[in-house]
């Protein structure tokens, strides 16, 4: 099982707690009274490999105009530029931006029956350390 600590003990030991989860070994923290949730603390490498198979598909269309539109549809997202690469451009920014508001507004996102299925998504996203690792994430 994980290795478990009240709230008190982590705090004191914190540095220990850490270095043990950086080395793969994921740590529970004991809730210090009943309205709160016992903690995970994880390492982001491990984070990133549960989340890699929440994936993305990307659909792409022409437009009768001409301009290609790109679809998100897992997340509800969808961009439209003159070239594939404007429309990714501004996917990639509403990703990062749909990713900090899902998160700012966490606990109202998270229970909205159109929304909650999108939070794996959203903290998949939030994990990217760079524009492409967000478009490795797409495969773009």
């Amino acid at each position: 099982m994980f290795l478990e600590h009240s709230f008190t003990d982590a705090r004191s030991h914190l540095t220990a707690v850490v270095d043990k989860v950086v080395s793969n070994q994921p740590q529970i923290i004991r809730k210090r009274k009943q309205s709160e949730k016992d903690v995970m603390l994880i390492d982001t490498v491990t984070q990133k490999e549960l989340l890699a198979g929440f994936s993305f598909t990307l659909d792409e269309f022409q437009e009768e105009d001409g301009s290609i539109t790109l679809a998100l549809d897992v997340l509800a997202l969808y961009a439209n530029g003159n070239t594939e690469e404007e429309a990714l451009n501004d996917l990639l920014e509403q990703l990062q931006v749909y990713a900090e508001e899902y998160l700012t507004h966490i606990n109202e996102y998270r229970y909205a029956p159109n929304r909650k299925a999108h939070l794996p998504y959203v903290l998949r996203i939030a994990l990217c350390e760079n524009e492409q690792e967000l478009r490795q994430m797409l495969n773009a």
